[in-house]
């Protein structure tokens, strides 16, 4: 069994009792893979189409593989080779944490190289516990780093990667990887990738008891510009810098992406301010027109909707936004 809270009923309020050692809520969990299964499950991953759209932490491409998602499987070739092993987690996790709530809500593929996703910029997660399984250890660079909760940089969201050597200071604490073994740490502490310089870092990355809030709800979302003017379309992040989604939105352009309920986006003009703002809605899918200073909403397969259609231009390739709100972004090892 997984011992220590055997016959104790999880309390559904706690969250992990993260061990937190010199302002730092870190904690090192070997063995919970063996090295020839991370090898194989690079080797697998890279069989996989790998998500390229833009990160919501810094709009570059995030180079992400979901594997499952609040119950659904969304990678199958992976999952299957992963879940045999998840018992012996939920074991690990129970020993550790008895009596509380363990909610696995989410699991993903993370790779960084030089040239393709580097790094990542110091943020916190939204996850109670997130648990990172470092696959490999062959390449230069691409540390974790936590910023010590008791240091001046630790309320600056997007602080500066430590420079030079990986060596732990009053500030930045990087904590040891082995293929394999956890590092686990919670929501209250900014953390981060330094960017890789050589080789490629692959890391498993599992989010318990991850709130669903606005942005985790699939929809598809068409935009199409039918005013005179050529403006600007910008994602809102809820707790991030705004995003140009489209610099040069034309007269009868069309846009199509894969959203999440509760984005908001707005209209600019260029060299101006704001001129609408509007919230994404769910299903049915929906068609955002914009004419005459302002967003009119309708249902993708209405007749106003086909008619709409019927004058787009310049059809954009389809597009997908960030999986998540960036208060949780694909984020860590």
């Amino acid at each position: 069994g997984g011992g220590g809270g055997e016959g104790a009923p999880p309390d559904a309020e706690a969250k992990f009792a993260i061990e937190e050692t010199d302002s730092v809520p870190y904690e090192g969990m070997a063995g919970l893979l063996d090295t020839a299964f991370c090898a194989d499950y690079i080797v697998k991953a890279e069989e996989e189409p790998w998500d390229t759209t833009n990160d919501s932490v810094d709009s570059l491409p995030q180079y992400t593989i979901d594997v499952y998602d609040h119950g659904r499987v969304t990678n199958q070739n992976l999952w299957e080779l992963l879940e045999p092993r998840l018992d012996h987690i939920a074991e690990r996790l129970r020993a550790r944490f008895p009596g509380q709530a363990r909610i696995l809500d989410w699991i993903f593929l993370r790779k960084y190289s030089a040239d393709e996703r580097p790094g990542l910029l110091a943020h916190k997660d939204v996850s109670t516990l997130s648990v990172i399984l470092p696959l490999n250890i062959d390449y230069e660079g691409g540390e974790l780093y936590f910023i010590r909760k008791n240091s001046t940089l630790h309320s600056e969201e997007h602080a500066l990667a430590p420079q030079g050597p990986a060596m732990n200071t009053s500030t930045y604490f990087f904590p040891q990887l082995t293929p394999g073994s956890a590092t686990l740490y919670d929501d209250s502490v900014y953390h981060g990738i330094r960017k890789v310089t050589s080789g490629t870092k692959y890391s498993l990355v599992l989010f318990y008891d991850m709130p669903e809030i606005d942005g985790v709800i699939h929809t598809e979302a068409t935009f199409l510009n039918m005013g005179t003017e050529t403006m600007m379309l910008w994602y809102i992040p809820e707790f991030d810098e705004p995003i140009v989604q489209i610099q040069d939105w034309h007269p009868k352009m069309k846009w199509e992406i894969g959203s999440f309920i509760g984005h908001i986006f707005e209209v600019h003009r260029h060299g101006g301010g704001r001129i609408s703002s509007f919230r994404i809605e769910g299903d049915p899918a929906r068609l955002y027109v914009y004419r005459d200073g302002s967003i009119k909403t309708l249902e993708i397969d209405s007749s106003e909707a086909r008619e709409s259609l019927r004058h787009a231009e310049n059809i954009e390739s389809e597009q997908h936004m960030p999986h998540v709100t960036p208060n949780h972004q694909h984020d860590d090892l």
